[in-house]
């Protein structure tokens, strides 16, 4: 959010077309802003608003039918989680992260646990899952890896190299927002979104039901 004025940032959102909108880093002023602007074609939202760059928050189309903060790792930083439902007794969940890279062996060991516990909730949920948001993490890092694999999520990303980086420093390796998806989904469509000067604004995603 900090890349975009507010009212830049609000016509990108309106303009898009996404059903789903997740923010990061929303502050008390990023939230006023956005729920005047986009209370029309956003008319649901969950939000967790803080001082620091932890804030989350989804903008929806359509009705959001649950809610729930996930504190992982003895409650460390929050992740936002909600549940779409579309029909015959079923639901969209998305959970959407931020991470900070960490920068000292303790941190990163904090890290570490705390990504392999959000791996194992998502894991143990049911239905189709999206998991997106700031990782801080390269695609073919092990650390990744390892979370995909015990999540049981897939990249949408398809344009990365692989790479056997390893350890805090890979954490430093771009792009490094995700978003990811569970095996009861397909995803059609995965774009990089830049404004004209090149400077990156966040990923889309379109995706849908696999088909059985």
């Amino acid at each position: 959010s900090a890349n975009l004025s507010y009212l830049s940032m609000i016509e990108y959102i309106n303009k898009s077309g996404a059903d789903i909108v997740s923010v990061n880093e929303i502050t008390p002023d990023w939230e006023y802003f956005l729920d005047s602007g986009l209370k029309e074609s956003y008319p649901y939202a969950a939000k967790l608003v803080r001082m620091d760059p932890f804030g989350l928050a989804f903008f929806s189309k359509l009705p959001i039918a649950d809610i729930d903060t996930i504190s992982v790792y003895g409650g460390g930083h929050p992740h936002l989680q909600i549940g779409i439902s579309f029909g015959l007794g079923k639901e969209l969940n998305v959970i959407n992260s931020y991470f900070l890279p960490p920068l000292t062996r303790t941190a990163y060991g904090n890290y570490r646990v705390e990504l392999t516990q959000l791996g194992q909730r998502i894991a143990n949920t049911t239905g189709p899952v999206i998991a997106l948001g700031d990782y801080n993490l390269s695609d073919w890092s092990n650390e990744m890896r390892e979370y995909k694999e015990l999540s049981r999520m897939v990249s949408s990303r398809r344009d990365v190299s692989p790479g056997s980086n390893t350890g805090a420093k890979s954490l430093l390796n771009f792009p490094n927002d995700h978003i990811l998806f569970n095996q009861l989904l397909e995803c059609i469509e995965f774009k990089t979104l830049n404004d004209t000067t090149g400077q990156h604004l966040g990923i889309r995603g379109i995706y849908q039901l696999k088909k059985n």
